[in-house]
């Protein structure tokens, strides 16, 4: 019975993971599972070391860059969903090759079960796509197109209830994240601030309501770099899985980072239909966010500190 387990590189809940490839078995009834698993970090680093742990015997499959190129994750997850009789996807909801893996297993009419790890709201607008929406997913073997039509979807749920965005220019002293460039440095001086010399002159204001429910999931998590060794944080870490999001102080994100989500929110505006206000909102704060960089290019990263 071969079981294809594959899901984020952004999950690295052990405890999570191993409680939900145990319960799939048990609750699917497998035997003599053969565990095939792609090679990445993540849920799959999990999956491998769960199989070698508990004498599961374990299939590989690494991408062939040098045959597939750009296409060799792609053709790795073709191989397995094609291979396997049942796959495991446990997915944060937002990386697009886990999306992938759910478009070879229909492609392939295999069985699968997909659990989501995040918030509990967003998990409930993923769940509700998945159970209500499952043509998106055999519209196309193409990522390429299934994903705006998921995304689509997904935003159109999870904001049905939601205000319309804004930002503003200036500090907002209310429940704003405060955005702005800064350079860490274990410099105590008063001109430092939180072990950070920062350039308030450009910051902008956005309320954390509307950065959870537009730019959190959509960006800011996903793009969120955990090899950042942060000197300007209150909290003290001993490795780097336990650096997450913070809500509630710095997050830093480099200049070539915000410029990538810039862009990505363009596209997002052009291709997910969520309404003129939401798109404008995109929109324009991706031109002020560029223009911050360009105004003041001198500086290590962009902050979007939490109140």
């Amino acid at each position: 019975m071969n079981l294809f387990i594959c899901g984020s590189r952004s999950i690295t809940d052990r405890k999570w993971i191993i409680s939900e490839i145990e319960n799939c078995i048990t609750e699917k009834q497998f035997h003599n599972v053969t565990i095939l698993e792609g090679g990445a970090r993540g849920v799959d680093l999990v999956a491998k070391e769960y199989a070698v742990k508990n004498n599961i015997p374990l299939d590989e499959y690494l991408p062939d860059y040098d045959k597939y190129h750009n296409k060799a994750c792609h053709q790795r997850n073709e191989a397995m969903a094609k291979d396997c009789d049942f796959m495991l996807d446990l997915w944060d909801g937002e990386s697009g090759g886990s999306l992938h893996d759910i478009l070879m297993a229909e492609k392939y009419c295999k069985p699968y079960k997909v659990r989501i790890y995040s918030s509990r709201l967003y998990e409930e607008a993923v769940q509700n796509v998945l159970d209500n929406h499952r043509e998106i997913f055999q519209s196309s073997d193409d990522l390429r197109v299934v994903l705006p039509k998921y995304k689509t979807a997904v935003y159109q749920y999870f904001l049905k209830d939601v205000f319309e965005p804004w930002w503003e220019e200036g500090h907002n002293s209310g429940s704003c994240f405060w955005i702005y460039p800064v350079r860490q440095t274990n410099d105590k001086s008063p001109e430092s601030y939180s072990n950070c010399y920062c350039y308030f002159e450009e910051q902008i204001s956005i309320e954390e309501d509307v950065v959870y429910y537009y730019l959190y999931h959509q960006f800011l998590h996903r793009y969120f770099n955990k090899s950042i060794s942060y000197l300007c944080r209150v909290q003290n870490y001993d490795s780097e899985d336990e650096i997450e999001f913070d809500w509630y102080d710095h997050n830093l994100y480099t200049y070539e980072t915000v410029r990538k989500i810039a862009e990505e929110m363009k596209r997002f505006a052009k291709e997910v239909d969520l309404g003129k206000c939401v798109s404008e909102f995109y929109n324009t704060l991706a031109n002020r966010l560029i223009l911050m960089m360009e105004r003041q290019p001198n500086w290590d990263y962009i902050t979007f500190e939490g109140p």
